[in-house]
């Protein structure tokens, strides 16, 4: 019951802030206070920057998460030939694959 009415409080001063907002957007003379709420309009190249940096931190902790467990592989003599041993013939089927696609490796298509 507590969540119901938790709930219905929410709803009802989500339509209300929606209202106020739709209402003062509407108004043509009014100055766009957005930005007042948000902290100010950021430059375009600062917040190209700032994409840039979370798409880089992004990479980083995929490598990281990925990584972590192949490190581990790499700490016995088997296990690591196995990894090594993966990793090449990974690389040689992904450069066939490309090579064919690509038609490279037909004579017909290189003259």
């Amino acid at each position: 019951m507590a969540s119901a009415v938790a709930f219905a409080l929410v709803v009802t001063s989500f339509a209300l802030a929606d209202d106020a907002f739709a209402s003062a957007t509407l108004d043509a003379s009014a100055d766009h206070r957005v930005f007042d709420v948000a902290g100010g309009e950021v430059p375009f190249w600062a917040n190209m920057v700032k994409y840039a940096r979370f798409s880089i931190s992004i990479m980083v902790g995929f490598a990281y998460m990925f990584g972590r467990p192949i490190a581990g592989l790499l700490q016995k003599p088997g296990t690591a030939a196995a990894a090594v041993a993966v990793a090449l013939g990974g690389y040689a089927f992904f450069k066939y694959t490309i090579e064919h696609m690509l038609g490279l490796g037909d004579a017909s298509t290189l003259g």
